[in-house]
């Protein structure tokens, strides 16, 4: 049988991992052809990034990246992409092994405006014992779910000291009546030893029994949860914040506790409740005024982007079963809730995969830009028939190498420019930035066309697309427009802001002091309750090590990110607006980084950082004083299509495509607006995305080996079921 070409369109986390599980069958040499199309000189998507070699090679990304430890499918693949390079490979990574490359951390920093001030505390996240990518896949079911959010009920809703297994001290001191005292008291030591009992039996559980159960686990804590409103009001009264913030964190629980046995969700889909948006379910199951507001309430649709037209000044919407399947899905995962990138996204996590696929044989041709699709009637139904590319810009010879050497280190990192060296006419192209969709043409550009079912390189049989839905409306709008119509309206998308700010002391030195042995190992840690415009913000101080500054070193460093509202600016434009968001974040970051506000009798201004904390270079100290240092830090606005973020808004999980349905007998759509179980932008969406799409093209992968593509809802995994009986999988002949 004639080998099968297959080009994915779009190199970021998708396309790469479509490539990757593609190339697990064994003897895949033999039967495809792959390769990616990248517009631009590197992969990775949002996750690509880039290094400035002007200032300590320092990195620059999209926005804050990291992995939770429930990102099953994502760390399989980087575990067998670690382990498959070989050393001359593995020599060209900053961190050789997967342990090292990632840092975890169990610690979130929530913040809350409440009674006219910024309240603010490092929390302890889920931690289970172990490594995610030396763990088993847990079983994806109702019991595991029970089990997790017990287990953490148990964790959380208790102020102070996270090591404390114990409620009772969810009683503030300062409560005036011994007898409420006594009383509140009480209800925290009954409380724990409910959820302990219940804990208990939730590992008991047999497969028949966990109606039984979960009817049972919530009458035994309702008659509390009345006795803990009582206590939140009396807390109203005078407000504690850390006491009320534990409250909320129980009630969130509880409320999705509650609503699970009055929805009886498992003997049904929890796509049934993609309509409704996440904080009318809390309210419809009787969540705490408090609760709905609250700090970690927001987390995920904050570092979700979930504000419909990039408008954070209204509150965020998003999809009750993506909101809520995110949450249980996160009780299922072992290790630290978080594990950052040791050297950035780029080099920890894409690079790894890049020299894995390309030890395996897929080809990459990069400054390759889509500009229109073809589509015909081929024997059994619609079909691509040409793609067209243009070709940004003619290299110098063979093939394009992406990487870059850093000086005086043995390992390569990827460029936030073209290698000049590799191009022909350098010099008139470096003003073109050829990652932008509608950046021109370079000077040596020509299209490029290729073609269904011939044999060479001009030439592929199925295609993968890999890229945003928002690309249709410029590629092939009456095309794949008219096919995926319904999918494309539903699916909204936001572009995102991002600034990195490096600073002249660590965070610690300026106000942000944690206790490692009670928060993590690391110092790392993010927040997504930060006061808008930009609601994320991670600390990153130890990242610096891998940059290479030599003595004149920044010692703090931290990110911020949000969506942005965009409407068609310059990117100068738009770039200049996140700088102007980044000030105005300063200007109340004094509220937290309680350090960088000059002292008595100097303290001028309360709320705002001293603008002189910026790290700039000694030799431009001079010319760039206050506000202006801002310059010298690094700002985007991903406002291209092509980086588009797709929301997960109420209604749209229904309407994702399923990756054998495009409607084309050889286009397989992947990515992390597809359907994915998670149905919500996430690196782990996109890597199942893709793994999804590799199984629909295939049918060597099996959908137990798609972690969670049918999580709590059954149907799916009939209609997988359905599509490899009916010959809808495998796509490719």
């Amino acid at each position: 049988m004639p080998v099968k070409r297959i080009a994915i369109v779009g190199g970021g986390p998708a396309g790469l991992s479509t490539a990757f599980h593609l190339t697990e069958e064994p003897g895949w040499q033999d039967k495809y052809d792959i390769c990616i199309y990248q517009m631009g000189w590197r992969v990775g998507g949002k996750g690509a990034t880039g290094r400035d070699e002007e200032n300590g090679w320092r990195i620059l990304e999209h926005g804050i990246h990291g992995f939770c430890n429930c990102y099953f499918n994502t760390w399989a693949m980087m575990k067998k992409a670690y382990a498959g390079i070989g050393p001359k490979s593995k020599s060209l990574l900053p961190n050789a092994t997967l342990g090292k490359a990632f840092l975890p951390s169990s610690m979130t920093y929530q913040l809350e405006w409440q009674n006219g001030h910024w309240h603010h505390e490092v929390q302890s996240m889920p931690f289970v014992p172990g490594k995610p990518w030396t763990a088993r896949a847990p079983e994806m079911n109702w019991h595991g779910v029970m089990r997790g959010l017990l287990a953490e009920m148990l964790k959380r809703g208790r102020p102070g000291d996270p090591a404390r297994l114990k409620h009772a001290d969810l009683v503030h001191p300062e409560i005036s009546s011994k007898t409420r005292r006594k009383k509140h008291r009480g209800l925290g030591e009954a409380l724990h030893k409910g959820l302990k009992h219940l804990l208990g039996k939730a590992h008991q559980l047999e497969d028949l029994a966990i109606e039984e159960f979960m009817k049972f686990a919530v009458e035994h804590l309702d008659g509390m949860r009345k006795h803990l409103q009582e206590l939140a009001e009396e807390l109203d009264r005078k407000f504690h914040h850390n006491h009320s913030m534990a409250i909320a964190s129980l009630d969130l629980y509880w409320t999705i506790m509650k609503g699970i046995v009055e929805e009886r969700l498992w003997e049904k889909d929890l796509n049934t409740l993609d309509k409704e948006d996440f904080r009318d379910w809390m309210k419809r199951h009787g969540a705490l005024d408090h609760t709905l507001i609250c700090a970690m309430t927001f987390v995920v649709p904050n570092i979700m982007f979930s504000y419909r037209d990039g408008d954070s000044t209204n509150p965020p919407t998003m999809s009750t079963a993506s909101w809520l399947g995110w949450i249980l899905r996160t009780f299922l995962g072992t290790g630290d809730y978080f594990y950052f990138m040791a050297a950035g996204t780029g080099e920890s996590a894409i690079l790894p995969l890049y020299l894995a696929l390309k030890e395996r044989g897929v080809r990459f041709e990069f400054f390759h830009k889509l500009t229109g699709i073809e589509v015909g009637e081929g024997e059994d139904g619609k079909t691509v028939e040409q793609l067209e590319f243009q070709r940004q810009l003619s290299l110098k010879k063979g093939e394009y190498d992406p990487l870059q050497k850093v000086p005086g280190k043995p390992w390569r990192v990827w460029p936030s420019h073209p290698l000049w060296e590799q191009i022909r006419f350098a010099d008139d192209n470096r003003y073109i930035d050829f990652e932008k969709w509608y950046s021109p043409d370079g000077v040596g550009a020509k299209p490029r066309v290729l073609k269904r079912g011939g044999r060479g390189k001009d030439s592929f049989d199925y295609v993968v697309w890999a890229v945003p839905p928002s690309m249709i409306e410029h590629l092939a709008p009456k095309s794949l427009g008219k096919q995926w119509s319904r999918t494309a309206a539903a699916m909204s998308t936001t572009p995102t802001q991002a600034s990195q700010l490096w600073l002249t002391h660590s965070t610690e030195e300026l106000g942000w002091a944690v206790d490692k042995k009670k928060y993590g190992r690391t110092a790392r840690y993010i927040s997504g309750s930060f006061p808008n415009p930009l609601n994320c913000m991670a600390v990153f101080d130890d990242l610096i090590a891998a940059e290479n500054w030599g003595a004149d070193a920044p010692k703090g460093l931290v990110y911020f990110c949000s969506q942005i509202h965009h409407v068609n600016h310059s990117n100068s434009e738009d770039v200049a607006r996140t700088m102007a968001h980044t000030s105005s974040t300063l200007r109340v970051l004094g509220n937290f980084l309680t350090g960088s506000v000059p002292g008595e009798p100097w303290r001028n201004d309360p709320q705002a950082m001293n603008f002189h904390y910026l790290w700039v270079p000694k030799k431009s100290q001079q010319d760039y004083r206050g506000e202006s240092r801002l310059k010298l830090q690094y700002h985007r606005a991903n406002t291209d299509p092509t980086d588009a973020y797709v929301q997960a808004l109420p209604g749209t999980a229904s309407q994702r495509l399923m990756p054998w349905a495009s409607g084309f007998t050889n286009l397989v759509p992947a990515g992390d607006w597809i359907y994915t179980g998670i149905n919500a932008g996430a690196f782990e969406g996109a890597v199942t995305g893709g793994k999804f799409a590799a199984m629909a093209l295939t049918g060597y992968l099996k959908r137990e080996q798609i972690y969670g593509i049918d999580f709590l809802n059954p149907s799916v995994t009939r209609k997988i079921n359905t599509a490899v009986r009916r010959g809808a999988i495998p796509v490719i002949r």
